[in-house]
Order: structure tokens, then C-alpha cells, then sequence
């Protein structure tokens, strides 16, 4: 471990509560009893969701604890080095996780509301519908005419080139597939550095096709039955 990792671990631990005992908090093995003990010990972020719960370690960093496989599979991508290094400047960073990603600690953003439509804008430089449509006309460029851009776009072509962020999550939504609804406010957060960030990008389209779809079909089925 380099001296910036060790410094980040111990930092980190240092900024639980006194009460929080990792040891015992690492020998649960059964969500429930994770989730009473971080429940009791630190407050959460924002709403429950779908596949984890996620909780307020300090001013710099959350604790993402999975409560089903999607949970675990979204920890376990968004826990992918690879995607830190490649994609800084959207991706939140992560610090630690569980060997088998049933927890995650990442940095701790602000999620975004439509009352924050305008700092979206003050930060990226852009409208969140122009931003948008940068990135979906910056990825149609790349996947249908290999990255040649047609006349008549110069405008487009302009704004995409001058934004890191655009130009990043359309390489990201190139190599990786699905990451999520980019034309909304709430797929977005803030940083304590002011960055604007994305979130849930621990969604692709294997996770989507295999866990997501399943989730539908068990929902549509259970609707039929019922009438």
C-alpha cells in the first residue's frame, strides 16, 4: 500500500464514529444485521433505493451497503479501478470495499434536484437539455459515423469539444453501455470540490438485461395472476 493509500485508510477510519467497530461490523454476515449496526451508528443519505442503503460516514465519504444482487453488482462495478482511471471526471471515487462488494465506501456527493438546474448549468457551462443532447449527438458521432462529424454541426461539435465531462460520459456510455438517464437532474450530484458528478453509474446493459428486466417480467407476471 502507497503512502496516499494509507494515508486515505486511516483517514477514513479515523472519521467513524468512536462507537462504529469495523471488526464487528466486517463479521456480520447477514444484510439485516449490517444494516441495523449502520443504522444505529451513522445517519443516512438521502432516500432508500432500490438495491442498496447508503450512509454518512463523514463530510468526505458514504458507506453503499448492498441489500440484493443488484446491490452487489452495482458496488462491485463501481468499485472497478479501471473505471476511476479512466473516467475521473464523471465517476465518484471510491475508497475501500467489501472483498465479495457487499459494501463500498465512495466519496460523498450532493444529489442534484431541479432546483439545482442552474448550478448544473454554472458548473458544466451548459443547460441540462443542451448538455444532453451534446451527449447523445456526441455518441450517435462515434457509434454510427466514427467519430466523423457531418456539416452543419459545428455548433455541437464546438460545445461537445469543450467539455471534459461531455466528452468522458460519451466515451464511458461507448465502452460501457447503459449508465442511466443522463437527461435528468437527479442522475447527477455534487462534490465537496464542486465537481459535478454521475451517479448510480454501477447500472450496464448486462446488469440492466439480467437483474432489471427480471425484476419486470416477476412484476408483470404478478399483475396478470392478479387479474
Amino acid at each position: 500500500m502507497n503512502i496516499l493509500n494509507q494515508y486515505v485508510k486511516t483517514l477514513l477510519e479515523a472519521e467513524y464514529p468512536q462507537t462504529f467497530d469495523w471488526n464487528y461490523f466486517n463479521s456480520l454476515s447477514k444484510f439485516k444485521d449490517r444494516f441495523f449496526y449502520a443504522q444505529s451508528h451513522l445517519s443516512p443519505s438521502g432516500e432508500p433505493g432500490s438495491s442498496r442503503r447508503v450512509f454518512v460516514i463523514d463530510d468526505d465519504a458514504v458507506l453503499k451497503l448492498a441489500i440484493n444482487k443488484k446491490g452487489v453488482t452495482q458496488n462491485k462495478r463501481e468499485s472497478d479501478s479501471t473505471i476511476q482511471q479512466k473516467y475521473p471526471h464523471v465517476v465518484t471515487k471510491t475508497f475501500r470495499h467489501d472483498p465479495n462488494y457487499l459494501w463500498v465506501e465512495a466519496e460523498r456527493v450532493r444529489p442534484l434536484t431541479y432546483n439545482d438546474l442552474d448550478e448544473f448549468k454554472e458548473k458544466t457551462g451548459f443547460h441540462l437539455g443542451w448538455f444532453a443532447h451534446l451527449c447523445l449527438v456526441g455518441l450517435q458521432i462515434f457509434q454510427d459515423f466514427d467519430g466523423e462529424w457531418p456539416e452543419g454541426s459545428e455548433k455541437v461539435k464546438q460545445d461537445f469539444e469543450s467539455s471534459i465531462f461531455a466528452q468522458e460520459l460519451v466515451k464511458m456510455m461507448v465502452e460501457l453501455g447503459q449508465i442511466g438517464d443522463i437527461s435528468r437532474i437527479s442522475s447527477y450530484g455534487i462534490t465537496k470540490s464542486e465537481k459535478i458528478k454521475l451517479l448510480d453509474y454501477g447500472i450496464n446493459n448486462e446488469i440492466y438485461n439480467t437483474l432489471y428486466k427480471k425484476m419486470q417480467k416477476t412484476s408483470d407476471d404478478s399483475k396478470s395472476r392478479n387479474t
